[in-house]
């Protein structure tokens, strides 16, 4: 079981790895990996799905307008 203790450590570890990128806060694909406990190569992979779906929603979308 998580003690707060383990829960402020997580959060920190968390918000050490998010950067300010021209004020959009970004994390490198390898802190995610590292987080999840999966390889780069899923997480790279993951985003590329969810951002073709997303295209195909606006595509849809601007089709009924």
């Amino acid at each position: 079981m998580l003690t707060i203790t383990d829960l402020l450590i997580q959060e920190n570890t968390v918000q050490e790895r998010i950067f300010n990128i021209r004020d959009i806060q970004v994390m490198i694909d390898r802190d995610l990996s590292e987080l999840y406990g999966v390889e780069t190569k899923a997480v790279n992979q993951a985003v590329k799905e969810l951002l073709a779906k997303l295209i195909g929603i606006l595509e849809k979308d601007k089709k009924l307008v």
